[in-house]
């Protein structure tokens, strides 16, 4: 392409109009006919749930996939396309002449570090910046004819197709780790090795399921539930060489020198460091000043230590271009104790979210201390078993590791192209067969990795005649996981069924009543008793479970009927396996009350379930509104979120 671009003005290109500001009191939090989503700054931030609707909105503030619109306030600049729904008065649509130019061509130019810079010195003409439609319009962009816009398009189609892959493969890959891990170190259905199966004398178990081959496990007192034979429990202090940080710049270095990557905890997302230009930049001497305290090194881990607290990644490689502040912690492991793979994974893990959550401190910014995070607890395996998962983790890691460094030379590649294609500076090539190949194959890799990944979404298929059997084993599995925990009560058992059932979407005879504590399937606890005894499984005496004679037989029954939905039913028991009553109890009962709304079709807020549960009974008047909201929180978080599965909870007669 040897055409050379000129610079026209965007009003020749195309106008603009306002969104609207549509009052609360006209806005629905669920969608329905003519309703389209409330496009607002909120809608922006990371982790935003809360959505509402607006009803048949005049066409001026409905944007369509193909129209671009951008932020004036606030966020100035920032640039959507791809989304539907009606946009607040904070943003403006751009609407461009097709037969003049691509959409997608001017979405590109509008985010080039020019345009964007240029964007917020506009606005900020004003007292409180704001990017009129007069200032905008009056901004110029590089033209070309139509042809060479496409073919522009194209490639930076093509760039950012491969980035995307990228992710969603590498998504996959984490989700592939975290079941490996979650498998191995909280089922403990790690594969038996052959010197452990020729040790027990059963060298036919090589390579089957720990527990779920019956080999032994032992009671932890101090993490209140059985580990495999041999397992040591010790705090995270004691596996480690160290925990350090980063610098702050105060009298140390200054911010804004120099080409390397000043790395904050905005900076890493789950598994990985974002090197771009939200990074504040820093010299080769300041780079040198911070390294002789983080000391970062292969092997190491990195740790959010303030909100959000525990993100992780793994380093792979000795940095050369970045280095970390005062709020990342680096943990290096003592590789006598335990791999870097087995505690990157651990810090990963739910287990740790939830230790997190618990012992962060500070009113405005959560955060955890070194000590804290030192204290908390972690199960210590045998080497042998450390060595096997690292062969097999390391290299799902590398990919991981090797994807995202592609992803970000793909994104300075891009960024780099970018005004160059504008100005005709680059020319485009029109044999495209090399990326066709490529993104077929990224497509065939991330195909398989969802076929590993949809064991998970597989229906239960539970004949109708079985149904009573499964209800008693899956009874029985949860005794088995909870009973030496110390405040398993009826209650509690009750409530972890009515969850596991509606989680597992397990329609097994549902029938739960609304009753004092929360739902109640008063038919089923009545029988449930004598039938674990009469199974040889239980029996109970005074408030605990005693175990008998074919206790271990549940675990392969529990595998006949629910093995789709083993990984569901793990993390319900990892949450609330040792939570108190109380606790089980308040979230089987918001469950409940949100699960019959959408049943019934019924709107969805914090307030209207906070005051069902309130009215569910005069037992429930004990919780107060900030217990519940925060519960809330951790439903949202956690994933215990309904799908309306299953019956409306029943209310006896009066």
């Amino acid at each position: 392409m040897t055409e050379v671009a000129k610079y026209i003005h965007l009003k020749d290109l195309c106008s603009v109009n306002q969104g609207l500001q549509i009052p609360i009191s006209k806005r629905f939090r669920e969608p329905g006919e003519n309703r389209f989503f409330y496009i607002t700054v909120q809608f922006l931030k990371d982790g935003h749930l809360e959505k509402y609707y607006i009803e048949n909105p005049p066409k001026s503030s409905i944007c369509n996939p193909d129209d671009i619109i951008i932020v004036r306030t606030g966020s100035t600049g920032q640039i959507l396309t791809g989304i539907t729904g009606c946009f607040h008065n904070n943003f403006f649509k751009v609407n461009y002449d097709k037969n003049l130019v691509n959409g997608k061509y001017l979405y590109y130019c509008l985010t080039t570090k020019e345009k964007q810079r240029e964007m917020k010195i506009r606005a900020g003409i004003t007292t409180i910046p704001d990017l009129n439609h007069f200032m905008f319009l009056d901004m110029k962009i590089p033209f070309l004819p139509l042809k060479f816009q496409n073919g522009i398009v194209s490639v930076l189609d093509s760039i950012n197709l491969k980035i995307e892959l990228n992710k969603k493969i590498n998504k996959q890959l984490e989700a592939v780790a975290k079941l490996i891990y979650d498998y191995w170190f909280v089922q403990f259905d790690f594969p038996i090795s052959k010197a452990q199966a020729k040790a027990m004398g059963k060298p036919e178990l090589e390579g089957k399921p720990y527990k779920n081959s019956g080999c032994k496990m032992v009671y932890s007192e101090a993490l209140k539930r059985e580990i495999p034979e041999g397992w040591e429990v010790k705090q995270v202090g004691d596996i480690v060489e160290r925990t350090g940080t980063g610098l702050n710049p105060r009298n140390n270095f200054k911010l804004g020198e120099g080409e390397n990557f000043y790395v904050t905890i905005k900076n890493i997302e789950q598994g990985r460091i974002v090197l771009d230009d939200k990074c504040d930049k820093i010299s080769d001497t300041s780079l040198e000043i911070i390294d002789k305290r983080s000391n970062l090194k292969p092997g190491d881990i990195l740790f959010t230590s303030i909100e959000p607290v525990g993100t992780t990644y793994l380093i792979k490689e000795k940095p050369i271009n970045w280095n970390i502040n005062e709020s990342v912690f680096v943990i290096t492991p003592n590789l006598e104790e335990v791999s870097s793979e087995y505690l990157y994974m651990f810090l990963s893990s739910d287990y740790m979210k939830a230790y997190t959550r618990n012992v962060a401190y500070g009113s405005i910014h959560k955060g955890i201390r070194h000590g804290t995070l030192k204290e908390c607890k972690i199960l210590v395996p045998q080497n042998e078993i450390l060595i096997e998962f690292s062969q097999v983790l390391d290299p799902i890691l590398d990919k991981l590791d090797v994807a995202q460094k592609e992803n970000q030379k793909l994104s300075e590649l891009r960024d780099w192209l970018l005004p160059m294609l504008m100005n005709g500076q680059v020319k485009v090539a029109n044999n495209s067969s090399e990326t066709k190949e490529y993104s077929m194959e990224q497509q065939r890799v991330s195909k398989a990795a969802e076929n590993e990944l949809s064991y998970d979404l597989q229906r239960l298929e539970i004949p109708k005649s079985k149904k009573g059997f499964a209800k008693q084993v899956l009874a029985g599995k949860i005794i088995k996981e909870c009973k030496d925990s110390n405040d398993f009560t009826n209650i509690k058992l009750q409530k972890l069924m009515h969850l596991a059932e509606h989680l597992m979407e397990a329609d097994l005879n549902l029938n739960y009543y609304n009753q004092a504590a929360g739902p109640f399937d008063n038919r089923f606890m009545h029988v449930f008793k004598p039938q674990m005894k009469q199974q040889k499984w239980f029996e109970k005496t005074g408030y605990r479970y005693r175990s008998l004679e074919n206790e271990h037989k549940i675990d392969n029954y529990f595998d006949n009927y629910f093995t789709p939905k083993k990984r569901l039913f793990a993390r319900l028991i990892n949450l609330l396996g040792n939570a108190s009553e109380n606790q089980c109890e308040i979230i089987s009962t918001l469950y409940a009350v949100w699960n019959d709304r959408i049943i019934k079709g019924e709107p969805v807020a914090d307030d209207l379930l906070v005051n069902d549960f309130l009215n569910w009974s005069e037992r429930k008047q004990k919780y107060n509104e900030h217990q519940l909201l925060k519960a809330l929180d951790w439903m949202r978080e956690n994933g215990i979120i309904p799908k309306g599965f299953g019956e409306l909870i029943k209310h006896k007669k009066k």
